[in-house]
C-alpha cells in the first residue's frame, strides 16, 4: 500500500492526475515544478477494467530538459541551443571552476577565506532554479587569480609559499609558474582545511531562503595536476617533490571526506595506473578513488574530453587494464554509473573529429559510457559548425535518464468508503539513472481542475537503471502502486 487516497463526495465527476516531476518528480528539499506527462479521466462511466496508456514527449520539446541530465551551464556559457536550434533554453544545472586564490586570496593569512566569488556563483544558480556543481583548481595556468613571486605566477596563498620555502623540500618554478610540493605537510594541511571550511560554508549558507546544501549536484576531486585534472606536466621538481601514494590519497580524501554529504567525482587521469609518463598516478591511488566513499556513496567520474577518440581516454576508463586490490579498473569504471554519475565537458582544442564531423562520436559516447551530463561551454573553434551543434543536441538528448510510464491500470470505480488501486509501470530508456531522491506525486482534482488531495507513491526512481523494457513485477523499484480506500470528506 503506497498511501491512503481520499475521494471526497464532491469529486465524483473529477479527475485523477499523475505528475512525473523530474521535473519528472518533485525533488526532495528543492522543488522545481514542470509537468512532463499525465493521465486524466472522469470517474463516471468507466468500464469494468481500466487500463492506462501514456504518450512520450518528443525530444524536441523544451520540457525534455532534465535536471541532472544532458547539457549543463559551464560557467556563464550556454552556447548550443538545446533542445531546439534557435531557442536559447536555460540549463537546469550549472558548473563552475574556482581557482584556489578565489577562495584563499593571494595575500590572505592562514585560515582566512573569501566567500564572495563562491557566493556570487551559487546565488546565481539559485536565482535560476539550477543545481550547482563545482571544482577548486589548485593550479590554473594563465588564470587571473594569484600573484607573482620572483617573476613567476603563484596560484596559492603567499603564506603557504613561504611555509614550503622554509621546508627541506620546497615549492618550485616550472616554466612560468610556481608548483607546490604536494608532499609538504603545510600544503596538505592547508588544502584539507580550505575544503573543510568551504564545506562548512555550504552546510550553513543560503540565498533567498534556499539552503546551499540543498542545491549541490556534484563536486570534482581536484587538487593535483594542471587545472586540477590530475594530468601533470610538472614532474621535474626537486628530489622528494614527486607526490607519494599517501599524498595523493590524502588529496582525494580532502574532497570525498571533506564534503561528506555530497556526491564527488574523480577525474579519469586518477585511474591512470602508471600508464602514461606525464601522469604517473600509481594503481594504489586509482584503487583508493574507486573504493573510498562518504555519506552520499562511492565517487563517480569525470572526463573533460568528450568527443575525442584518443585511445588513452579508453585506457583510463572502459579498457583500463589495471588490476589492483582484487578489482579490475576497466570493469569497475564501466559499471560505476549504476551507483554514481559520469560527467564532464567537451574537448576544447579542435581535435574532436569523427568520420569527418566535429564531435561526431559524442552522441555514441554518451550512451556507451552512460554519461549523465556535460558542460555546454568551453568549446573549440568548430562551435559555429551546424554539425557540431547538431551533435551537441543529440548528445544532450542521449545523456542522462529518460523515464517513461509504460502502462498501468486503475480500479474501474471509485466509491467513497471503498478500496481501489493504481498501478503504474516505469521504464528508463536513457543512458543512466538519476542519482537523487524524488517524490512521485498523485493528485486528485475536482471538475474545476483544483487539487483536493495529493499523496506520494512508493516508487523512488533513484538508481532506477536503463532497461530494454518495462518490468511488470510488483517490486516497488519498478512499479508504482497504490491500494487505498476512498472516503467521504
Amino acid at each position: 500500500m503506497d498511501f491512503n487516497l481520499c475521494v471526497p463526495n464532491r469529486s465524483a465527476s473529477g479527475y485523477i492526475r499523475v505528475f512525473s516531476n523530474l521535473f519528472l518528480f518533485k525533488k526532495r528539499n528543492f522543488s522545481l515544478s514542470l509537468t512532463v506527462f499525465a493521465f486524466c479521466f472522469s470517474l463516471q462511466g468507466l468500464s469494468q477494467t481500466t487500463n492506462l496508456q501514456f504518450s512520450q514527449i518528443p525530444t524536441s520539446d523544451p520540457d525534455f530538459n532534465r535536471p541532472g541530465g544532458g547539457a549543463e551551464q559551464w560557467h556563464d556559457q550556454n552556447i548550443v541551443n538545446i533542445p531546439m536550434a534557435g531557442t536559447n533554453t536555460e540549463r537546469l544545472d550549472k558548473y563552475y571552476r574556482f581557482g584556489y586564490a578565489d577562495i584563499a586570496p593571494y595575500n590572505s593569512p592562514a585560515g582566512t577565506y573569501n566567500w564572495s566569488k563562491f557566493d556570487q556563483e551559487i546565488n546565481d544558480a539559485i536565482s535560476k532554479g539550477q543545481k550547482f556543481s563545482f571544482c577548486i583548481m589548485q593550479l590554473c595556468p594563465n588564470a587571473s587569480q594569484g600573484g607573482y613571486v620572483s617573476g613567476s605566477k603563484l596560484y596559492y596563498p603567499l603564506y603557504l609559499h613561504y611555509q614550503m620555502q622554509a621546508e627541506s623540500v620546497k615549492d618550485f618554478i616550472s616554466g612560468a609558474d610556481w608548483i607546490p610540493n604536494y608532499n609538504s605537510p603545510s600544503w596538505l594541511n592547508a588544502w584539507k582545511n580550505m575544503n573543510a571550511a568551504l564545506n562548512a560554508h555550504v552546510m550553513s549558507g543560503s540565498f533567498n531562503g534556499v539552503a546551499y546544501k540543498n542545491i549541490i549536484n556534484y563536486i570534482d576531486i581536484s587538487g593535483y595536476g594542471d587545472f586540477g585534472e590530475w594530468t601533470n606536466t610538472n614532474l621535474t621538481g626537486p628530489q622528494g617533490s614527486i607526490p607519494t601514494e599517501a599524498t595523493l590519497n590524502s588529496i582525494i580524501d580532502a574532497t570525498v571526506l571533506g564534503y561528506a554529504n555530497f556526491q564527488c567525482v574523480a577525474l579519469i587521469a586518477t585511474f591512470d595506473g602508471n600508464q602514461l609518463a606525464n601522469t604517473r598516478i600509481p594503481p594504489a591511488v586509482g584503487y583508493h578513488a574507486l573504493t573510498v566513499s562518504n555519506n552520499k556513496g562511492k565517487v563517480g567520474w569525470r572526463r573533460d574530453s568528450w568527443g575525442w577518440t584518443d585511445a588513452y581516454n579508453s585506457w583510463w576508463t572502459d579498457s583500463n587494464p589495471t588490476n589492483y586490490g582484487g578489482i579490475n579498473f576497466g570493469n569497475e569504471i564501466s559499471n560505476r554509473y549504476k551507483l554514481a554519475p559520469v560527467v564532464g565537458e567537451p574537448a576544447d582544442m579542435g581535435l574532436a573529429s569523427y568520420n569527418g564531423q566535429p564531435f561526431g562520436d559524442m552522441p555514441r559516447q554518451m550512451q556507451f559510457y552512460h554519461v549523465s551530463s556535460f558542460g555546454n561551454g568551453n568549446l573549440d573553434a568548430t562551435i559555429n559548425s551546424s554539425a557540431t551543434q547538431n551533435n551537441f543536441r543529440a548528445a544532450s538528448k542521449a545523456a542522462g535518464y529518460r523515464l517513461l510510464l509504460a502502462g498501468g491500470n486503475i480500479s474501474s470505480t471509485l466509491t467513497p468508503g471503498m478500496a481501489f488501486s493504481i498501478n503504474l509501470s516505469w521504464q528508463n530508456i536513457g543512458a543512466a539513472p538519476t542519482y537523487e531522491n524524488w517524490d512521485v506525486v498523485y493528485e486528485l482534482r475536482n471538475a474545476a481542475g483544483t487539487p483536493v488531495w495529493s499523496g506520494n507513491s512508493g516508487f523512488n526512481p533513484r538508481l532506477f537503471l536503463p532497461a530494454a523494457s518495462a518490468e511488470t513485477g510488483q517490486s516497488p523499484r519498478r512499479r508504482a502502486s497504490c491500494d487505498a480506500r476512498a472516503r467521504r470528506s
